[in-house]
């Protein structure tokens, strides 16, 4: 049995790519963000979602614990 690992990373990426419009639209109408924290390297990724409820402007301001409870 042989798995072609490369067309179904592509499978894969196409799908989370199609995904991704859907939950920015799921999250907006909930009114709930997503967020991770890398803790070892310290970064910090928040959704846009998250932006609009911290009133945040991702343009100006980057993802951090400071920024969150600011």
């Amino acid at each position: 049995f042989f798995v072609d690992y490369q067309s179904t990373t592509g499978i894969y990426t196409l799908a989370l790519h199609a995904a991704l419009p859907i939950l920015i639209h799921a999250q907006r109408i909930s009114k709930i963000g997503s967020w991770e924290w890398d803790m070892e390297r310290d970064e910090h990724w928040w959704s846009q979602e998250c932006y609009r409820i911290l009133g945040i402007d991702p343009q100006r301001v980057s993802p951090s614990q400071r920024a969150c409870w600011s």
